[in-house]
């Protein structure tokens, strides 16, 4: 997975680096890539919550969205980010530093359950993926090191390569543009 060189750099200088399983380390190498590809693929090469809610709702209006799609991922982040006392989120909920304008009510409302439209989960999910990749490329997850990261990495993973299918699919619903045009019109 890594040279040897970048392995030994980054149990150098990243904490807890070394101690990583090396699923975890699997995971988080596995997301930057997919990551990439969903932003270049799907975001056109521009990420933001508004990309993405604009994207889904594109999906549902093609009728792409699934109710049950992501359930598992969903049941994760819940177990995640919710006190199970109280059902409202909690410090790793606020630690994903989801701002208001980046839709912080649909998350909230996805997770203890007062909204459960396909497209509010998905989009829940993405922003949840979405603040993962900006803490991750922007370094704030370097503030508390990648230990316990590997399983919302694979959740990630998980919910990117489903989303991209998604797109997939509508990608080839869609007829292009040239075979639609009359051989006049080219």
């Amino acid at each position: 997975m890594f040279t040897n060189e970048v392995s030994e750099w980054l149990s150098k200088n990243v904490p807890n680096f070394i101690d990583l399983p090396r699923e975890a380390k699997a995971e988080i190498v596995s997301f930057s890539i997919l990551w990439s590809f969903f932003e270049r693929r799907v975001l056109d090469e521009s990420a933001s919550v508004l990309k993405i809610r604009q994207k889904i709702e594109e999906w549902e209006e093609h009728k792409l969205l699934q109710p049950n799609d992501f359930d598992n991922a969903l049941s994760y982040f819940k177990k995640r980010y919710l006190d199970p006392n109280t059902g409202q989120p909690n410090d790793r909920f606020r630690n994903l530093l989801i701002r208001r304008d980046d839709a912080e009510d649909t998350v909230t409302g996805v997770l203890i359950g007062n909204k459960d439209e396909a497209d509010a989960i998905l989009a829940a999910l993405l922003i949840i993926v979405y603040r993962y990749r900006s803490n991750f490329f922007h370094g704030m997850k370097s503030a508390y090191t990648f230990r316990d990261q590997g399983d919302n990495f694979r959740k990630a993973n998980e919910i990117l390569m489903k989303a991209m299918e998604i797109h997939t699919r509508l990608k080839e619903e869609k007829p292009s543009r040239k075979s639609t045009q009359s051989p006049g019109s080219r």
